[in-house]
């Protein structure tokens, strides 16, 4: 998906999901020109051409990564406006949003696209296009509604038998699982030595919360001096964040071994103490152990590492991980502001335009309203001056507190209101 504009904006709403060939999955070509399944992972593709996406126009992409999806972008005009891509929920639900950019090319171009990436009304991240070839992802996971959400930073794969990721099917949901032998600057660095991959062919029980695939749990990485440690780059950190380790015991141990190690990097007092017995832990090998750490905090760079105890006869063992970093939800301009202004938007054809989508106020106001800084914004303007409307301006309007100015002059069925001043 490729992009050329100020602001992007995924705007969620509590309705019924949109039901594609795999259930509750929504997969959208941006700039694509039809409907496809794509035969690597066998996934449903829908064009966002016209219905989902009027605004911006449908490019073919010079360089691709042979991905279907890649062939075409979407480019939006460089301005202040917003373009929303509308995606249903349902409520208490969690849902994986992802969104990809590829650019393609720089023909004709003098810079790289930067623009914002917002879901609703929260700044998700600024996406910085260096490369033209390269597929920038990021990723989010929100339950409907919450108070927060959890960024994603990709997921690691450990012991990785190739470099290629694994994704749906072997992931059910279509995380994306990166193999430790994808060498990229600052990251899966620092190994230490003695580590050693690796893999088995037997079934490993991964009926646990978050329901990893089997096919990473199969691999693992294993400190045979003692030690694992790695080193990662973090996108957007600092932060605070939640993170899981994925251990199943994938190894037969004779009846005289043991794994037990410990935390060392970063130290954590509520973490750091407890010792990790996979098999205990698991109640059996090949069962998987996934601890999580909540809320915990992480820099940029991320060095982290697990030591053997003393009582223990074989080193620490890993098999993967996943980090995010948490994320405020910004509050939404004031519902009975929304309920107003959708009201008068009804009254007029002429009012729709492209930056009239998502919130009326963030992270870029409609063209026709001004709103406060405050949390939540409220309307303190509406200007529909010559949008030819018809019908009843809604009672609801006297519940604009904050509103100061209402100009509805021009061409009206009814009285023509020039200025509005509310009183105190």
């Amino acid at each position: 998906m490729g992009l050329y504009s100020h602001f992007l904006v995924l705007c969620l709403f509590s309705v019924s999901s949109v039901i594609c060939q795999v259930t509750e999955f929504i997969s959208i070509d941006c700039g694509g020109t039809s409907n496809y399944t794509d035969p690597i992972t066998g996934l449903a593709w829908i064009s966002d051409n016209g219905t989902i996406m009027k605004y911006g126009k449908s490019s073919e992409a010079q360089i691709s990564n042979g991905n279907m999806q890649y062939q075409r972008r979407r480019d939006f005009p460089i301005d202040s406006n917003k373009y929303c891509y509308t995606l249903g929920t349902k409520e208490r639900r969690r849902y994986l949003v992802r969104a990809t950019f590829q650019y393609g090319s720089l023909e004709n171009e003098d810079a790289y696209p930067k623009f914002d990436l917002y879901l609703d009304t929260t700044r998700w991240s600024t996406v910085v296009v260096l490369e033209a070839a390269r597929v920038y992802v990021k990723e989010m996971i929100i339950r409907a509604p919450s108070s927060s959400i959890d960024r994603w930073q990709p997921e690691s794969n450990f012991g990785a038998l190739s470099k290629d990721v694994i994704r749906y099917p072997d992931d059910p949901y279509d995380r994306i699982w990166d193999s430790d032998l994808a060498k990229r600057q600052n990251y899966l660095v620092g190994v230490a030595p003695g580590t050693v991959r690796i893999n088995t062919s037997k079934h490993v029980d991964t009926r646990t919360r978050e329901y990893p695939p089997v096919k990473v749990m199969q691999t693992a990485v294993v400190g045979t001096e003692g030690m694992l440690s790695y080193r990662l780059n973090l996108e957007d950190f600092p932060a605070n964040a939640r993170a899981f380790a994925y251990f199943a015991e994938i190894q037969d141990l004779g009846g005289n071994e043991t794994r037990k190690f410990k935390l060392q990097q970063p130290y954590s007092p509520d973490y750091s103490n407890a010792v990790v017995n996979i098999a205990e832990n698991a109640n059996g090998s090949y069962t998987l152990y996934e601890p999580s750490y909540m809320n915990v905090s992480l820099d940029f760079i991320l060095s982290f590492s697990f030591v053997k105890t003393r009582d223990s006869t074989l080193g620490p063992l890993i098999n993967a991980i996943e980090i995010s970093k948490y994320l405020k939800i910004e509050q939404k301009t004031d519902s009975k502001d929304v309920t107003v202004l959708n009201a008068l938007r009804s009254l007029s054809a002429e009012s729709a335009s492209a930056n009239e989508q998502g919130d009326p106020c963030v992270p870029a106001h409609w063209e026709w309203v001004n709103c406060t800084s405050t949390k939540p914004p409220r309307i303190t303007k509406i200007a529909l001056s010559g949008k030819n409307l018809k019908g009843e301006i809604p009672p609801e309007i006297n519940n604009l507190e904050q509103l100061t100015e209402l100009w509805l002059d021009g061409k009206l069925p009814y009285r023509v209101i020039s200025c509005y001043k509310q009183s105190s």
